[in-house]
């Protein structure tokens, strides 16, 4: 072997490698015409979000529609199209929630899903829903001029507990690209959440209720007798925030006994009546059950009232002793 002929070899070898790396890759180059070349961009201005501190997961808060500009676009070569979330993950998908493809925001409790399509019809369904960032099943094809008007909807959803804040936008954008080109956009304005604690007014927090005397002969065959109050027995309620379920129940706790579950006590001592219980039932002469919810409404308009009505019979807990009847029933109202 000559001197320097190895060295002469390596050489060789080296530059054909460099020569490999230096191939260049082939590119679509696409163009949009329209809108100034600037991409369709749907801009969202949505309201503040006001919600019930209450309100479950699953709970739609808002859904929001809107357009984007009409453009053209049209590539140099076939290309491959990437669309979707740039900033979200698959990490911060909230799996359980009711609803697909919920992703959650920076504000405790709020959740956020969108949907777009290259038409006026996009819905929030799984076939349209937006994902994290990835490639599409279709590609650009050279030559052709694609036209553009993106519609959107996105929307707002109880996750959890909610906090309250201002929504971090910059983290729900989106963007569609063809090639190399990004031809779509998602785009915010901050939207602000609130914490509405969803009420309504108890009128009266104690309520007084007269009862008839009776005798020991008007009681039934079941030991029961007939109703001993009026119409003043009831539960009023109003100017109730808008979408609240009302629920209600009567506590054993703070009461003056119970027996069973359905069967008040009375108070006893010098005087007092003794063998009887009092029973409370709703409009429809159902026995009212201790510890037990109760719904009044599903959901209220704005400032609506409520009234529950009530009645209340004695039972036969005894050998019936005539005298006096004081009892203490306690109640409470939940605004879900």
């Amino acid at each position: 072997m000559k001197p320097g002929f190895a060295s002469y070899i390596r050489a060789l070898l080296t530059i054909i490698f460099l020569s490999w790396g230096v191939i260049p890759a082939v590119f679509a180059s696409c163009n949009i015409s329209g809108n100034g070349g600037n991409p369709a961009t749907v801009q969202f201005s949505a309201p503040a979000l006001v919600v019930n501190s209450d309100a479950v997961p699953g709970t739609i808060i808002a859904t929001v529609n809107a357009n984007s500009p009409s453009i053209s676009v049209s590539c140099t070569a076939n290309g491959e199209i990437w669309q979707g979330y740039t900033v979200l993950t698959n990490g911060d998908k909230r799996t359980d929630n009711p609803l697909t493809d919920v992703f959650q925001t920076n504000v405790p409790g709020i959740g956020f899903r969108a949907a777009w399509a290259n038409n006026t019809s996009a819905q929030l369904t799984a076939g349209s829903l937006m994902t994290p960032w990835h490639k599409g099943s279709s590609t650009v094809i050279k030559g052709y001029v694609y036209p553009i008007t993106i519609h959107a909807a996105i929307q707002f959803i109880v996750t959890g507990p909610v906090g309250n804040g201002t929504i971090d936008t910059s983290k729900l954008i989106a963007d569609w690209k063809y090639d190399n080109r990004v031809i779509g956009e998602l785009r915010f304005s901050s939207v602000p959440v609130n914490i509405q604690p969803g009420t309504c007014d108890l009128i009266e927090k104690n309520i007084t209720v007269p009862l008839n005397d009776i005798g020991t002969d008007d009681f039934d065959v079941n030991n029961v007798s007939p109703v001993v109050s009026d119409d003043r027995f009831k539960i009023q309620i109003e100017k109730c925030s808008q979408d609240v379920k009302v629920d209600y129940r009567f506590t054993s706790s703070g009461s003056t006994g119970i027996t069973g579950n359905s069967i008040l006590n009375i108070e006893s001592g010098s005087g007092m009546a003794e063998g009887v219980g009092l029973q409370i039932l709703d409009s429809s002469n159902n026995v009212m059950v201790f510890d037990s919810d109760y719904t009044a409404i599903q959901k209220t308009t704005l400032n609506q009232n409520i009234t529950i009505p009530l009645k209340a019979r004695y039972i036969k807990t005894g050998s019936v002793k005539s005298g006096r009847v004081n009892s203490v029933a306690t109640f409470e109202v939940y605004y879900r």
